[in-house]
C-alpha cells in the first residue's frame, strides 16, 4: 500500500498493488503443463497414425486390437486438447490479474480510509463497505450573484475561477447552476430613495454556483 489516510490523491496516482507471486508460479507451471501436453499429443498423433496403418495390413482377428488401440489414442488426444484448452482460459485469467495487479486512484480526492490487514481484527466491519481504500472527493459549491443585466454573459458549463480575499489563491472551477427564479432585490432604500438609477437602486441579483 502506497498510501495512508488523509493523503491527497490525483487521478491515475498508485494506491496499492496486488501480490501475484502465486499468480505467477500457476501461470509458470501451467505454461509448463500445457507445453507437457502439447508433446503428448504430438507423440500420440504418431502412434496413432502407425497404428491405422498396422491396422489396415492386420488379420480379422487382430483387427479388434488396434480398433481398441486407435479409440484410446483417440481419447487421450481429446482429452489432452481439452485440458489444454481449460488451462488457456484460466491463464487468460490469471494474466489478467498480473496485469492488473496496480490499483490506481479514479478520482482526485483525500483517502479518508484503509481497512485493516491484522488478521486479529475483523477485515471487513459489518456496518460499512467492503472497499479496501475508500476516497472521498474534494469538490467545493460555491455561491455567486449576478445581476439582471449582466446574467446573459455567463452559462452553465463555463469556466470559472474563484479567488480568495484572503491569500489571493485560485480554484478552477465550472459553473454547474444559473437560478433565474430566485432573484434577489438590490434595493437598497437608506442609500437610493428616490434613485433612478436601475443599476445600482434597484437591481435584481440571481444566484449561479460553481463547483
Amino acid at each position: 500500500t502506497y498510501v495512508k489516510e488523509g493523503d491527497e490523491v490525483k487521478v491515475g496516482d498508485l494506491l496499492f498493488t496486488y501480490d501475484t507471486s502465486d499468480d505467477q508460479e500457476k501461470l509458470e507451471q501451467s505454461k509448463i503443463d500445457i507445453e507437457r501436453r502439447e508433446n503428448e499429443i504430438a507423440t500420440t498423433k504418431v502412434a496413432l497414425e502407425k497404428a491405422k496403418k498396422d491396422e489396415a495390413k492386420a488379420s480379422q482377428e487382430e483387427k479388434l486390437d488396434f480398433n481398441t488401440t486407435i479409440l484410446e489414442y483417440e481419447l487421450q488426444i481429446k482429452s489432452n486438447e481439452n485440458e489444454n484448452v481449460a488451462a488457456q482460459r484460466e491463464n487468460e485469467q490469471l494474466e489478467e490479474a498480473i496485469r492488473s495487479a496496480d490499483v490506481v486512484s479514479e478520482l482526485d480526492g483525500i483517502v479518508k480510509s484503509i481497512k485493516s490487514q491484522d488478521s486479529s481484527n475483523n477485515y471487513y466491519d459489518s456496518d460499512s463497505s467492503e472497499n479496501y481504500i475508500t476516497i472521498m472527493s474534494v469538490a467545493y459549491r460555491v455561491k455567486a450573484l449576478i445581476n439582471e443585466q449582466h446574467i446573459n454573459e455567463i452559462s452553465e458549463g463555463e469556466a470559472m475561477i474563484a479567488f480568495s480575499r484572503v491569500d489571493g489563491t485560485a480554484w478552477e472551477g465550472t459553473i454547474v447552476e444559473i437560478n433565474t427564479e430566485k432573484g434577489e432585490s438590490n434595493q437598497q432604500e437608506s442609500y437610493y430613495m428616490g434613485s433612478d438609477d436601475s443599476d445600482n437602486g434597484s437591481a435584481t441579483n440571481y444566484p449561479f454556483y460553481v463547483e
